[in-house]
C-alpha cells in the first residue's frame, strides 16, 4: 500500500513538472516578459483558434497588444525552450499581434472598476509605463489624472518610433481604453514649469512618475565615410 502511495505522489509532481512546463517555477517565457504575461496560456488558445480567449489573457495584463506585437524587443522569445531545443522560437510578437488584429473591439474591453476609494493618483507622462500604471490604479477605485507634457498620447512611442513601424491610428485606438475607463488626462502641462511637483503632491494621494528620458542620441560615423559620402552627394 506504502508504495502504490508512493508511487502516485512521484505522478503527481511529474505531472506537475509536465503541465508547468518548468516545474514548480513560472515559463521561463513568462519570466523574461517585463508584464509577466502568461505566455503558454495566450500561446495555447491561439493555437486552438480561441482568439478572443487569448486576447482576454493578453489584456488581463497589457493595454497595448497590437502595438507591443509590432515592436516589443520580445525577451520571451529569447527564452524560449524551443529556441534551445530545436533553433526556432515561437513568434510570441506575432501571435501577439495577429490575434489583437484579429479581435480587439472596444466592445469587448474589461471597464470593471472597483468602488471608488476617494483616493486622488497623479500620474506624470503618457506613455506606456504611466498609463499601464494609471489603469491598474483606476481599476482598483482611485481617482486617476495623467499629466502630459506633449499634447498627445504615447511619449516616445509617438514621437520616437517611425509610423511606418507603429500606425499612429493603432496608438490612438489602444489608448482610448484610458478615456473609457474614466482616467482624465491634461496635455500640455511640463512639472517644474506649469505646475510645481509641490502642487501635485499637496493635492494627490500619491504620484507616479513615469516621465520617460527623452534622450537624443548620434550616430557615429567614421570621418573617412563621411568623406566619402559627401563626395558622392556632390557628384
Amino acid at each position: 500500500m506504502n508504495n502504490v502511495i508512493f508511487s502516485q505522489k512521484l505522478y503527481d509532481a511529474a505531472q506537475r513538472v509536465v503541465d508547468g512546463c518548468m516545474g514548480d517555477a513560472d515559463p521561463a517565457c513568462q519570466t523574461a516578459c517585463p508584464m509577466h504575461t502568461d505566455v503558454k496560456q495566450y500561446v495555447r488558445l491561439a493555437g486552438e483558434g480561441k482568439y478572443q480567449e487569448a486576447l482576454d489573457v493578453i489584456r488581463g495584463k497589457l493595454f497595448l497588444p497590437q502595438t507591443l506585437g509590432r515592436i516589443c524587443a520580445h525577451p520571451c522569445e529569447a527564452a524560449c525552450r524551443r529556441q534551445t531545443e530545436y533553433g526556432q522560437a515561437i513568434s510570441v510578437a506575432g501571435i501577439k499581434r495577429f490575434v489583437a488584429e484579429k479581435m480587439d473591439n472596444q466592445e469587448n474591453w474589461d471597464l470593471a472598476v472597483l468602488n471608488p476609494t476617494g483616493k486622488k493618483i497623479a500620474i506624470v507622462g503618457a506613455g506606456p509605463a504611466g498609463a499601464q500604471a494609471a489603469i491598474e490604479l483606476r481599476r482598483k477605485g482611485h481617482e486617476v489624472t495623467i499629466f502630459e507634457k506633449l499634447d498627445v498620447y504615447g511619449g516616445m512611442m509617438r514621437v520616437g518610433i517611425p509610423e511606418y513601424r507603429l500606425p499612429r491610428n493603432v496608438i490612438d485606438f489602444e489608448y482610448s481604453y484610458l478615456n473609457l475607463l474614466g482616467i482624465e488626462t491634461k496635455f500640455g502641462v511640463e512639472i517644474g514649469k506649469d505646475i510645481t511637483f509641490a502642487q501635485l503632491r499637496e493635492t494627490h494621494d500619491a504620484v507616479v512618475l513615469a516621465h520617460g528620458a527623452h534622450v537624443g542620441s548620434i550616430i557615429h560615423c567614421q570621418a573617412t565615410r563621411l568623406k566619402a559620402c559627401s563626395l558622392r552627394l556632390n557628384t
